[in-house]
């Protein structure tokens, strides 16, 4: 079972008074989870996928990604960044089964926070929300830190899931949305909330496979069911308000990455991750179903020859497919980032020089 959490689904809880954190140092290496010189949890790859290979040695792409939250204690704010069991579900569980999916085609960059804990998402007094305003400023400050001195002029991709979309929607409005830097970015991926028209003031849903300069979004359950662990829209009055989105939530089926096919019946699914515990030295390989996907009201609906099969992977409690979002479609996100990734650099300006190559950067 990934232990992988976003909001949970029940309110009320305080969280307790304790001491922030010690701030992150983004020049010191062991507060990033991943960089794409290291050995990381982003640099996995699954058996049973003919021809993969890990791109970040050529690639041209960035893709600086938010883990979802990974501290499970419901008595503090914020997670250290030095805490192990924290550190270990980020690991090897949300770097390999979630980011791992953007090796093919970028580099990877996935900061270490002080993420709102499991208690953060329970509180109602003001404390919840003060904890995910902190994990942004860290959020924030490596955004910063990876400009100055990782991107040298790269495209880039901002990914995330659940709360680690919940900052990408901040991030992206802050540094993105009417900025020059919106010419540089390929796509944000953006699972595992709700997302909607309102989330953003300019920045597209892409609703063709190979397009660019957008985002999409998805979050998916069993036919009929309703999301236990996905918060930020206003008719879902079950979560405090940390993402609020007045419009209907938009989504995107990640078998087709086409709004005009947002239903699709006994369709191939190139690979699910199965197996996805932070405790596995090696997971199991890639799994090929045939899927039933439709987007309705908001939210993908799946249906799978192995479905209680899938149910007990993802631990999806009445039918809430959260911790999956990715490992589902992990091929098919994979094979989507290679397809924007090209669309964008084929489509740059003539004449617009990009880093052919890169080295580990100094000590700074």
């Amino acid at each position: 079972m990934l232990l992988l959490v976003g909001a949970p689904w029940a309110c009320g809880v305080e969280v307790a008074s304790r001491p922030v954190p010690a701030a992150p140092d983004y020049a010191r290496e062991e507060h990033w989870a991943a960089l794409p010189w290291k050995v990381d949890g982003a640099d996995f790859l699954p058996a049973g996928g003919d021809g993969l290979a890990d791109g970040q040695a050529t690639a041209a792409v960035d893709t600086f990604f938010i883990h979802p939250t990974t501290c499970l204690d419901e008595e503090v704010r914020n997670a250290g960044l030095d805490e192990p069991t924290v550190n270990l579900l980020t690991d090897r569980g949300a770097l390999r089964f979630q980011a791992s999916a953007f090796n093919g085609a970028t580099r990877v960059f996935a900061p270490r926070y002080r993420q709102a804990s499991l208690g953060a998402f329970l509180d109602r007094s003001g404390a919840g929300r003060a904890a995910l305003d902190q994990a942004y400023e860290d959020i924030r400050a490596a955004f910063r830190h990876y400009l100055a001195r990782f991107r040298q002029g790269r495209p880039f991709v901002i990914a995330g899931h659940s709360q680690g979309t919940a900052l990408a929607i901040r991030l992206l409005n802050e540094f993105v949305v009417g900025q020059p830097l919106a010419q540089d970015l390929v796509a944000a991926w953006l699972p595992g909330q709700y997302v909607g028209r309102d989330s953003f003031d300019g920045l597209p849903f892409l609703r063709r496979p190979d397009e660019t300069g957008g985002f999409v979004a998805w979050a998916t359950v069993a036919p009929g069911a309703g999301p236990h662990l996905v918060c930020g829209w206003t008719a879902d009055e079950r979560f405090p308000p940390f993402t609020v989105n007045t419009a209907f939530p938009l989504a995107i089926n990640p078998l087709t990455w086409d709004a005009d096919r947002p239903a699709v019946a006994s369709f191939p699914n190139p690979g699910a991750l199965p197996d996805v515990s932070p405790d596995l030295p090696e997971p199991g390989p890639l799994v090929r179903d045939l899927f039933d996907a439709q987007v309705v009201d908001g939210l993908v609906e799946v249906a799978m020859p192995r479905a209680s099969w899938y149910e007990e992977q993802f631990n999806a409690e009445a039918g809430d497919f959260h911790l999956g979002d990715i490992p589902l479609f992990w091929m098919s996100l994979r094979n989507n980032v290679a397809c924007r990734v090209g669309a964008f650099l084929k489509k740059r300006a003539p004449g617009h020089r990009l880093p052919e190559a890169w080295v580990r950067p100094g000590a700074r």
